[in-house]
């Protein structure tokens, strides 16, 4: 996953540059408070990890509801 610290935006790998503000991106290991998944959801805090996803608290930004993104690791995510 890739972030813009711009406007706070995050992207995935194949993304070079930011497509709001034409930023460079860098690489986030992880989800972060303030950042903005898919221009609809700001990540509010961690909740919690295990062995194959991360969990995050977040809010649709359009309706203002409270719903939980889980984000699977990098190993589970690709198809070797």
């Amino acid at each position: 996953m890739k972030y813009c610290d711009t406007c706070h935006s995050a992207y995935p790998d194949d993304f070079t540059i930011c497509p709001r503000d034409h930023g460079a991106l860098r690489y986030a290991s992880e989800l972060a408070p303030g950042m903005i998944i898919r221009g609809k959801y700001e990540i509010l805090e961690k909740i919690g990890a295990g062995g194959m996803a991360a969990v995050y608290r977040a809010r649709h930004l359009a309706f203002g509801e409270i719903c939980a993104i889980k984000l699977v690791g990098p190993k589970l995510a690709h198809d070797d």
